[in-house]
C-alpha cells in the first residue's frame, strides 16, 4: 500500500497462494451500499488531486489506470473484485508483472466521497 487516498476506505488483497492463482482485490471501510470503482493500472502516477476536476478536495488519484471495474459495497462497506493471475506469470523465466489498484467510492451525485491509497502487487514465478 502506498500514498493517495482520502477517507477511511482501505484496499487489500486476498490470495493467491501456491496452489491457486485466483485472488480478490478487496475494499473495506467504505460507505455502505455505495457504488465503488476499482481502478486498475500497470503503473502508478504522481498523486493527482481530483478537486481539479470538481470532485472531492484532498482525494488523490495515484494509479495510471487502463481499466475500471464497478461494484456495490455491502452493508458493512466492503466489496471485492475476483481476479486471476495472468498466464504469463506462470511461464518459467518470465519477468515480474506489476499491477496497481485503487478504489474510489461514489455518492449519489455522483461524486467521489473517498478513495483508498494505491496498492502495488508484484507477481512473479
Amino acid at each position: 500500500v502506498y500514498s493517495g487516498g482520502c477517507g477511511n476506505a482501505l484496499v487489500g488483497l486476498a490470495g493467491p497462494n501456491l496452489a491457486n492463482s485466483d485472488f480478490d482485490v478487496t475494499l473495506r471501510g467504505a460507505d455502505a451500499s455505495s457504488v465503488a470503482v476499482l481502478l486498475v493500472g500497470l503503473s502508478s502516477r504522481p498523486p493527482l488531486d481530483i478537486a481539479a476536476y470538481g470532485l472531492t478536495p484532498g482525494c488523490y488519484l495515484v494509479v495510471d489506470s487502463f481499466a475500471t471495474v464497478f461494484a456495490v459495497t455491502d452493508s458493512a462497506g466492503a466489496a471485492a473484485f475476483p481476479a486471476r493471475l495472468p498466464s504469463l506469470v506462470s511461464a518459467s523465466g518470465t519477468p515480474a508483472v506489476r499491477f496497481y489498484w485503487q478504489w474510489a467510492v461514489l455518492d449519489a451525485m455522483p461524486a467521489v466521497t473517498e478513495m483508498t491509497p494505491g496498492l502495488e502487487t508484484v507477481f512473479h514465478n
